[in-house]
């Protein structure tokens, strides 16, 4: 009865041992999900705090990181260049942005003289 009651317990702490890895690699999955960062063994294998031969080892962790990894490419190939066009639209109104606090700088340093409108306007 010993010897069965051993195995018992070591199959319980294995099972317990497997669910907990495989909740590890969920959070880190949906972490990596939630910041908007690639999907790899290796990073989800850091995140986690496993090898990356755990993940090769379980194969449904193996097959899910692969398919999350699948997903991430075709969601960029399918929006990338939406993404760019917005980033160079978000680049020129920085710049604009940029360009409107000097010339707010610029009226707060000169006082009155340069708050004329008119003034301001044909210096532009």
């Amino acid at each position: 009865m010993g010897a069965k009651s051993s195995s018992s317990r070591i199959k319980a702490v294995h099972r317990k041992r497997k669910a907990d890895t495989r909740a590890r690699v969920m959070g880190a999955i949906r972490l990596l999900e939630e910041k908007g960062e690639q999907i790899t063994f290796a990073s989800v294998a850091d995140i986690a705090g496993v090898t990356r031969a755990t993940l090769y080892n379980h194969s449904d962790l193996k097959t899910m990181i692969a398919d999350k990894r699948a997903e991430q490419h075709s969601a960029r190939r399918r929006y990338g260049s939406a993404i760019a066009k917005l980033k160079t639209e978000n680049r020129k109104l920085r710049k604009k942005v940029e360009s409107q606090r000097s010339w707010i700088e610029v009226l707060n340093d000169t006082g009155p003289v340069m708050r004329d409108e008119d003034l301001v306007s044909k210096l532009r």
